[in-house]
């Protein structure tokens, strides 16, 4: 299927992983792998997609009334190889962003098939070592001062608190997500 935007011609292509929900799901959405968006048939555009608080773009496909929600990495991906989801997995793959802080930018070359643990490789994320976590766990006075942080905090985005602790504390990231959603120091919430 093609399309012309802006003058320029847009080739749009099946997308297999949604056949994993039925052959009207696939026949409704398109992808534009090059631009990295995903076409509606029914609506006659593009779907917006923002960034969850991870980074990445998902999209709601109505599957019989209802939506469901995809990655937008993974139709993608699907649309350019020919292939679902679970076929890469079968082959020990996953999808990577090749792009330093790019989890939003899904066109195809920014896209690439590679082992969980290439995924864990500096040269592909040199941030990784944080996201992983290290050996260190905070302390209860090191959790406490994180608390009245958060508490005191006036910034507007908490994954920018969340990364600064990260580094003061050397502890990962999810340490701190779990902290500030009390997943870990239960014991703190009525003490802080």
């Amino acid at each position: 299927m093609k399309i012309i935007e802006n003058g320029k011609e847009i080739v749009l292509t099946p997308i297999p992983e949604l056949l994993n929900c039925s052959q009207e799901v696939y026949k409704n959405y398109f992808c534009d792998t090059e631009g990295g968006r995903i076409w509606s048939v029914r609506s006659g555009r593009f779907l917006v997609s923002n960034p969850n608080h991870k980074g990445y773009c998902y999209i709601s496909c109505k599957v019989g009334g209802k939506g469901r929600s995809y990655g937008v990495h993974v139709l993608v991906y699907s649309s350019y190889s020919g292939m679902k989801q679970s076929d890469w997995r079968t082959m020990g793959l996953e999808i990577n962003h090749i792009q330093e802080n790019s989890k939003h930018i899904n066109e195809i070359s920014n896209l690439e098939l590679i082992t969980h643990k290439q995924q864990f490789q500096d040269k592909h994320d040199p941030y990784i070592r944080a996201k992983m976590g290290t050996s260190r766990r905070l302390n209860v006075e090191n959790a406490r001062y994180i608390l009245k942080s958060w508490i005191d905090y006036d910034g507007e985005k908490r994954s920018v608190f969340v990364w600064e602790m990260v580094e003061r504390f050397g502890v990962g990231y999810q340490s701190i997500i779990d902290l500030l959603e009390g997943r870990s120091y239960k014991n703190l919430e009525g003490i802080v």
